[in-house]
């Protein structure tokens, strides 16, 4: 504990809860230790971390709309999209959540009739 009148307000707390008239059902200590755990996760900042893996893809033009179609719906950005030098391949630099890169690849061969290569 970081002070002592945090603790005693705690202390406060534990012993009016196991002090009162009635006894204590398993409900009633659930419903405390819910309230209790909520209250603690509420007063401190969210600190979640992700994965993300960064894509480098090669599309044509008729491939663009099923690749964004899919970067869409897995919760990818698109970084930057530039020309490939003499072709007419486009190169997507895009970042996806590590959990959303599962079947990325056969995906968009399906979506795009394999216009996109991963």
């Amino acid at each position: 504990w970081a002070s002592s009148s945090s603790s005693s307000k705690d202390d406060n707390v534990v012993s009016s809860l196991f002090q009162s008239a009635k006894p204590l059902s398993g409900g009633m200590i659930v419903a405390a230790l819910r309230s209790g755990i909520r209250c603690a996760l509420l007063t401190r900042p969210a600190r979640l971390v992700e994965g993300h893996l960064r894509l480098t893809l090669h599309s044509s033009f008729t491939g663009l709309g099923p690749l964004y179609a899919v970067l869409t719906k897995r919760r990818g950005k698109v970084i930057s999209d530039d020309m490939v030098d003499g072709t007419d391949l486009i190169r997507i630099t895009a970042s996806i959540p590590q959990a959303e890169s599962f079947h990325l690849s056969p995906e968009l061969l399906e979506e795009s009739s394999g216009e996109v290569t991963a």
